[in-house]
């Protein structure tokens, strides 16, 4: 069905690639970037990771490492830099564009390498660079120079003290890094460098194969001389053990086996899983947004994941809300244990957890904030919040999400009874903010309660928060089928049944035209919020029976552009995009989807390269600090896969919103993963089709094809076969390891 030769042919047709013509179309640079979730950064015109960010702030480039943090006013903590570079020639001149007779700049996903080429007179220079996907903690940069006269020989200067970097890039003063520190010293495979901040000591050793690098001050220095040459930073963090001390030993070697082994494994990556459509926008955005999740998400270990990607723009630090729908992607696609590495963060701080929601929320159990630290809790908003959105009280339930959709694909039941205290303490933290009146429905109530609608007022009443409602349910359900699955009698199954049974009040966020609220007392007029949260019950904490029978949520959806009106203008306006785009494809609508795409505005100052979408792209003040933000890639990944394969009503729906571009043309899929432990792969032709469908254990699931087909085989194991039409849903017994093919030709 599909080959590797395939997979890379399709992946590439996404590549990122600037030419002396692209950088004459005044469109705005955006830097590629190269990272491996552990390290990396984004890089210039000429492959150097060159700005930092001591000014203008329009895509800092620089080397980042994961857990290298400082700790900010407030308690909470932000990653910070570790290196840049600032490329130059030896007679003093710059690198510039106008001195080109040739240039060429290709970031190939496919081998998740960037790669920069260009040419001043008779002289040709290369730049290959990438953070290697077998070794995390490695990054390399490779030069070729041919035909280069001691003039023209690059210089390059390595920066570590970023301190006035790191504190131009911040938006609150709240946020400023207090102090830096720089050590340097000679070893015997290189230069150690550490760099010291108010909370963390990071250790990386530098080498150069064929460079001789010098200290000046708090600088490394070199110059790239004719012939091959690499630079080669390697993150000394205790994680790899052994695998690191091997590479110790081999950083300075001219062995190309660094390269092979990330080589290979990028090319694993896309075997893994993937979903390779018809050429146009979708298949770039999709292609792309699953690169980002590779570069931006950690495969070890480590604290929340800060959603532009090792601190390349305005966001240091992490949403659990951003974190969800990157994990549900790493599931869906195979990458699981990459998910499960960003678990240990929310179970081994659960206890101080529970201490800071009694100490804020005054409530008991897990209440985890918009911006959690990643460490010390205790020691977090000690005086208090300082920003009311850390009572968007949501978010707590995305933490508990991660466990329960993780549980679901993989059916690891030790898993789940380790990470059970989340998904209970989440639940207490729900219970504890619901009230429930004589006679009456439930209802959501605190003090401070905060919609997740940032533009929702900042003084008078809330309650009964629509962003609320649906975590408390999607939790409750949740703990409650897990007590079932794990034949526990939980101390809150008695509390939480009466809750389920009596129901939230919904008609209380009910509007006359049909949609609803954002909470209770919203009296604004519809279109003047931000964010569509009236699609969360259909995009982040999905719910079967209400999104088919709860006729408001989709009214609201059918009406999304007239709840946030900013929509309409001409900016590439895309986090919201994106949820409207996953709501479409989970409402079962290609032609909605394929509206939502063409919304997006490519050719303005964010984005023209579909390299990611935030809220807004307009040239005014702080939005030119947002050209990244990769988990919003998180929805677009969501959106498309479930076009193809959906699992959100506890059945298997495939083929359900089929893009109209799409219908008479061909496109396949590999290794997508569902509730239930299957694995589906097949191929699509003009309506004509081949599903494999692998199952990991014994699952009783539904399955649909949502589309008007008739003469649909479905072939079993043992070689029976049954015929039936799209659009009905049948009921199916799948058996561990026995593949069922569903086909039409």
């Amino acid at each position: 069905m599909f080959s590797a030769k395939t997979i890379a042919k399709a992946v590439r047709r996404a590549n990122i690639v600037y030419d002396l013509h692209e950088l004459q179309t005044g469109h705005e640079f955006i830097p590629p970037y190269v990272a491996n979730g552990w390290v990396g950064g984004s890089f210039d015109e000429f492959g150097f990771p060159s700005k930092p960010n001591f000014d203008y702030d329009h895509g800092r480039r620089h080397i980042g490492y994961v857990n290298h943090y400082y700790r900010y006013s407030n308690g909470g903590h932000n990653q910070a830099a570790l290196l840049a570079m600032s490329p130059g020639r030896a007679d003093g001149r710059g690198l510039w564009l106008g001195d080109l007779s040739r240039y060429r700049q290709v970031l190939d996903l496919y081998a998740m390498t960037l790669t920069t080429d260009w040419t001043v007179d008779t002289a040709t220079y290369r730049t290959r660079s990438f953070a290697s996907m077998a070794l995390p903690e490695l990054f390399e940069t490779a030069f070729t120079c041919t035909g280069i006269t001691p003039r023209d020989a690059l210089t390059v200067r390595m920066r570590f003290d970023l301190l006035q970097a790191e504190n131009t890039s911040c938006r609150w003063k709240q946020g400023l890094m207090d102090t830096l520190q720089v050590e340097i010293e000679e070893a015997k495979q290189g230069w150690l460098v550490r760099s010291i901040t108010n909370c963390k000591t990071t250790e990386f050793l530098i080498a150069g194969v064929n460079l001789t690098l010098q200290c000046e001050g708090n600088e490394l220095v070199f110059i790239v001389p004719e012939g091959n040459s690499a630079l080669r930073v390697l993150i000394l963090d205790p994680e790899l053990g052994a695998q690191r001390d091997a590479a110790v030993k081999a950083l300075p070697k001219p062995s190309p086996r660094f390269r092979q082994d990330h080589l290979a494994a990028a090319a694993a990556f896309w075997e893994r899983s993937g979903l390779f459509l018809p050429q146009g926008p979708a298949a770039k955005v999709w292609t792309r947004s699953a690169y980002y999740l590779a570069s931006a998400v950690s495969p070890l270990p480590t604290h929340i994941m800060e959603p532009t990607g090792l601190n390349n723009n305005i966001w240091k630090h992490g949403f659990p809300q951003d974190m969800y729908y990157v994990t549900e992607n790493l599931a869906r696609l195979g990458h699981i244990e990459r998910a499960l590495a960003q678990l240990p963060n929310w179970l081994d701080n659960l206890e101080a957890v529970k201490r800071y929601t009694r100490r804020i929320a005054e409530r008991e159990g897990a209440f985890y904030p918009w911006i959690p630290p990643f460490e010390d809790w205790d020691g977090f908003e000690k005086d208090g919040p300082t920003n009311p959105d850390t009572y968007e009280f949501h978010n707590s339930a995305y933490v508990a999400a991660m466990v329960w959709n993780c549980f679901k694909i993989t059916g690891d039941r030790a898993f789940l009874a380790k990470h059970f205290p989340i998904l209970e303490e989440v639940a207490r933290f729900y219970l504890s903010l619901t009230v429930l009146p004589p006679g009456g429905k439930a209802q959501i109530q605190h003090l401070h309660l905060r919609s997740q609608d940032e533009a929702s007022t900042e003084t008078g009443e809330k309650s009964n928060a629509l962003c609320c409602f649906w975590s408390a349910l999607y939790t409750l359900r949740a703990y409650q089928e897990v007590c079932r699955i794990l034949g526990r009698q939980g101390e809150l199954q008695g509390r939480v049944t009466e809750v389920l049974t009596v129901g939230y009040d919904l008609a209380s966020l009910e509007r006359p035209d049909g949609t609803l609220k954002t909470f209770a007392e919203d009296d604004r007029p519809v279109g003047l919020q931000k964010h569509p949260v009236q699609l969360n019950p259909i995009c982040y904490l999905p719910l079967p029976d209400i999104i088919d029978s709860y006729a408001p949520v989709k009214t609201s959806w059918a009406r999304r552009y007239d709840l946030t009106h900013q929509a309409l203008l001409p900016i590439s306006y895309g986090w919201t995009f994106g949820e409207f785009t996953l709501a479409s494809a989970r409402m079962r609508s290609g032609r909605e989807v394929a509206r939502d795409l063409s919304m997006v505005q490519p050719a303005r100052f964010a984005d023209p390269y579909w390299i990611q979408f935030y809220e807004s792209s307009m040239r005014e003040p702080w939005h030119m600090k947002k050209a990244y933000y990769f988990t919003t890639s998180g929805l677009y990944l969501q959106a498309l896969t479930d076009c193809v394969v959906q699992y959100c009503r506890g059945t298997l729906d495939l083929f359900a919103a089929i893009l109209p571009e799409w219908e008479d043309k061909s496109f396949f899929f590999h290794g997508l993963r569902t509730d239930g432990g299957l694995a589906v792969s097949g191929e699509w032709r003009a309506g004509g089709f081949r599903v494999e469908i692998v199952p990991s254990r014994d699952v009783v699931m539904p399955l649909r094809i949502s589309r008007d087909l008739k003469g649909i085989r479905l072939l079993e194991a043992d070689g029976q076969a049954r015929q039936f039409d799209g659009q009905t849903e049948i009921p199916y017994s799948f058996r561990k390891a026995h593949q069922v093919v569903v086909e039409r030709n």
